[in-house]
Parts: structure tokens; sequence; C-alpha cells
């Protein structure tokens, strides 16, 4: 258990400086792949996943979606059952590429199957977020995504079609969803709000009916372009109204509401000055202002927290080490000033009583029932149908208007393979994980010991960007000049054969950073 004293909150808010030493990454294993899946079949049941007859996902219900599972890089054979049955609704095979990341959705109920996406996780600058669509709503026409004055986004979205990608500005854009060529007024999914955070893929899920569509955003951390660590901010103060978080000056989590948190987002190794502001209030005091120091391999949740005279940055440092195929992690937070609580499953607690200024962790092992809270004697069930081995689970308990609070944040698979569902057989192996006794947290007020592991170097290398498949050439309308964040810049139409798409990059090399792809 670790110590975090509410004396040391009150400094934090004036100066942070945090100097962590390296914390175990599980970084994914170079040679394997990753998938995740999403359930959009309208009417249908839940589904349980099988991959080469080793049940990976359970019970996955409509409108949901899985985090990434490893697998071999092979011929791979995954089989849709309805939950709890071995009634197969369908059967396919797909052969993942080295260092791939796939999204696979299943949305047609005429021909059922998952359609496979390649996932651009490729490096992004600080500042920078990716972006693309996914037409999964069957029977429904081409459709535009458009920004709030009716300008393309993304034109011409065909059903299961893959389109490239966008790399904006970090920023919280106005979207809505139209039939190809309509305006505003005739939108299939009225204008929203999206927020996308730095160093994160994007994906707007449309799915549905046309009657009834809706949308998911699947975010994804991109891979780390320089030696770093990944970092995830959450917004822990209920009080406050959404807060807009800049690193040196840089906007890298815009509109973060309360009991949000961002992906682990790969930071460069380095100094940053952190400040937190309300949403849209470039001009207004900061709520909070303080150094940072990101160093090699360190894996951290900082949460900005409320304080008796503020708000504080809390770092947190997260040990994932024991995180293996069949066993995962419940960490619990306790960043209020007088509540207590412990947490348990199914075979009894997972740790002792954990005080306000204190964190803790406990071992699972994969399970079909989730974790129970106990805060300050009332229990709370978090909404975990399913635990997962070599995935994170975490909470945090904050100080809200009507006594503490249970933030629930979401899972991270750090190393989820096809062993790692209940009942899974451990025939992937996890990565090996040398495990030193203890490291050294140092703040400028007290040094904190806390047990953390080093991991062995492995290199990562980025998965190659693959053309999708062909798609039909239809017509584009023409197209004005668009202005995203208050930058202008030149628009241009470019004409490709009908089986080439244009791989844009960021100089002419076939090794450069891509930046998207133009669809023909």
């Amino acid at each position: 258990m670790i110590n975090l004293r509410r004396g040391m909150l009150v400094a934090l808010a004036l100066s942070l400086s945090v100097l962590l030493t390296a914390a175990s990454v599980l970084a994914q294993t170079t040679g394997g792949a990753r998938l995740r899946f999403v359930h959009v079949v309208v009417d249908a049941p839940n589904i349980d996943i099988l991959v080469d007859g080793q049940p990976v996902i359970v019970d996955l219900a409509f409108g949901e979606a899985t985090d990434y599972v490893q697998v071999a890089v092979q011929p791979t054979t995954i089989t849709a059952n309805v939950a709890g049955t071995s009634d197969a609704l369908w059967t396919q095979e797909i052969t993942p590429t080295v260092d791939g990341a796939y999204t696979l959705i299943a949305s047609s109920s005429e021909a059922p199957n998952f359609a496979a996406f390649t996932d651009d996780l490729n490096p992004l600058p600080l500042g920078r977020s990716r972006f693309t669509a996914i037409h999964a709503i069957e029977g429904a026409p081409v459709v535009d995504i458009i920004l709030a004055d009716g300008r393309p986004v993304i034109p011409g979205l065909q059903y299961n079609q893959p389109y490239g990608t966008l790399d904006l500005p970090t920023a919280v854009y106005d979207l809505a969803l139209v039939p190809a060529g309509a305006a505003l007024a005739d939108a299939i999914l009225p204008v929203a709000a999206y927020a996308l955070n730095g160093g994160t893929l994007n994906i707007a899920v449309a799915y549905g009916t046309s009657a009834d569509p809706q949308v998911m955003i699947l975010t994804s951390a991109t891979r780390a372009e320089v030696t770093g660590g990944q970092v995830r901010l959450v917004h822990a103060v209920s009080s406050a109204p959404a807060v807009d978080v800049f690193a040196n000056d840089v906007l890298i989590a815009p509109s973060l509401e309360f009991g949000a948190a961002t992906e682990y987002v790969a930071l460069p190794a380095g100094s940053y000055d952190v400040v937190v502001r309300a949403a849209g209030d470039a001009d207004g005091d900061p709520l909070l202002s303080a150094p940072f120091e990101v160093t090699e391999n360190l894996v951290l949740t900082a949460l900005v927290v409320p304080t008796g005279d503020g708000v504080a940055l809390l770092p947190t440092l997260d040990n994932i080490s024991p995180l293996a195929a069949q066993t995962a992690s419940f960490t619990l937070i306790n960043a209020s000033a007088d509540a207590a609580a412990t947490a348990a499953s199914e075979f009894g607690a997972l740790f002792a009583e954990v005080a306000p200024g204190a964190s803790a962790s406990g071992l699972l092992t994969p399970i079909d029932s989730g974790i129970t809270v106990a805060l300050d004697g009332t229990e709370i069930e978090l909404p975990f149908r399913t635990i997962y081995g070599g995935t994170l689970y975490s909470a945090v308990i904050v100080d809200g208007a009507e006594g503490a609070e249970l933030v629930v944040l979401p899972s991270t698979a750090f190393a989820q393979t096809i062993a790692s569902a209940p009942g899974g057989v451990a025939v992937v192996a996890a990565p090996e994980v040398e495990v030193t006794p203890e490291v050294e947290v140092e703040t400028e007020l007290e040094t904190v010991e806390a047990p953390v592991a080093t991991e062995v170097p492995v290199e990562v290398v980025p998965a190659p960007t693959e053309a999708p498949p062909v798609i039909e050439p239809t017509t584009a309308p023409a197209l004005p000049t668009v202005v995203l964040n208050d930058e202008p810049g030149p628009t241009a139409r470019v004409l490709t054969d009908p089986d080439v798409n244009l791989q844009l990059r960021q100089y002419p090399s076939s090794q450069a950073l891509s930046l998207g792809l133009a669809p023909s």
C-alpha cells in the first residue's frame, strides 16, 4: 500500500516535481498482433468469441467493444457462438500481420461475420490526434461526416469499407452524419461534440439502423515515437467543470469531464509544465499549474483531485508487473479526505481497508463475476461482468457534494491474450518480466517506497501501414476550403486509379511516417 498523505497534495497543488524511476511497461510483444471485437448486429444475441477453438471473449452484448487481445501471426480461425452455448453463429479465418492492430466489427444480420479494419497506431506528435470513421449501419446509404457548419470531414463513407485517417490538432469537434451530399438538416446523427485526446486513434463507428442510428468512439493510444512513458489523466474533482489539460502549452486532453480518463498516452521523456483550465477558458486563471517529469518506462495515472484550498495533481504509480495472461489486477486509489474502503471478488478480499490518501492493489484470476467495493459500509458492484487476465482494473474514491464517491476507470489490457478469458488455457506466453524488489518514488517532500518491476527490453516496431481493400469510386462533391481549429489551409482533390489508394506520408519516402490514406 502506498501512502499519499493529504499534506503532500497541498504542496503538489503549488509545485509538483515527481521523479519516478523505471516502472514496468508490458509493451506489446513484437512478432504478434492485436485484435479487438465490436458487436453491432441488430437483434442478435450476446456472443462468445473463440479464437482457434479457445474462448477469448465472453458474453459480448450489442453495442459493446472489447480491449485488444494479443494473438499469434498465423492463419487464425474466429468463431462467434450464442453466449453460453456451443451454437455457432458464424466461423471465419483471418491472417494478421506482424505487430498489426485490427478492429473486427460484426454488423450484418444477412451475412454475419467480422469485417476487419486495420488500426493506424503509428506515432503522433504532441498535441495531435488521429480520426477516422466506420459505417456499420446495414442497409443505410453512403454517408458523409460533416462539421456543424456543413463542411465535409469524411465524405463518401460506404458500409463496411475502410477509410483513410486524418491527423488533426487535439480539440473538440462538432460533427454530424448525413446522407452523402445532404445538408445538416437531413442528418442521420445530429451534431454532437467529440473530444479527441492527443496521442490517440479515434474511430467513430456508426451502427444500429437507419431509423435508430447510434455512434460509439473507439479510442486507442498510438505508439511511442521516442523513448518515454505512458501517462493517463483522470478528472476527479466532482465540483469542477470539464477541463482542458495542457503540457508545455500544448493541449493534450480537451474538455475532460468529471469521472473521465484518457488512455495511457505515450509521452516522450522530459520535463513538462502541466496546466489545467476550465474547458474553453484559454485566458482565465488556471485551476492548476505544476511541473511534471516523465521518465523512461513510466506507467502512471495522474489525477486532478480536490484539496482544501483548490485542486492538485496526484500521481499514482501503476505497478503492472504482475499482469500476465491469466492474472489481472485491481487498484483502488483513495483521494478522499476521510472515507475508507475495501475490495473483494468472488474468491474473497482483495486487500485490507484503504485509508484516505492511500492506494492498494490486489490480484485476480479470470472470472465471470465482477469486483465489489465497500465504501463507508456501502457495497458497490463495479460494472465489470467479466474479469480478463492481463488487464488492469481501477477505481478512485473522491470527495463529492454529498460525501465520498467512487469513480470507476476504464479497464486497460496490457497483456491480454487468447488464454485470458475465464477457463482459458495458457497456450500463448505472456511477456517475461524480471521483478526487482523495489524502487524509490521521490518527491520534494518525502520518499515513498513502492514495489515495481522492470521488464525484459523489447523493441517495438511500428506496424506497416496497409492499403485497405478496393473501394468503388464515387463522385465526390466539390470540397470548400476547410478550417480546422482556426488553422486555414488549402484543399485538393486527388484522382487515383480505381484500384489504387494514395498513401500520404510526412516526406517522400516509403519509410516516412504515414499521415493517412486517400481512397480512390
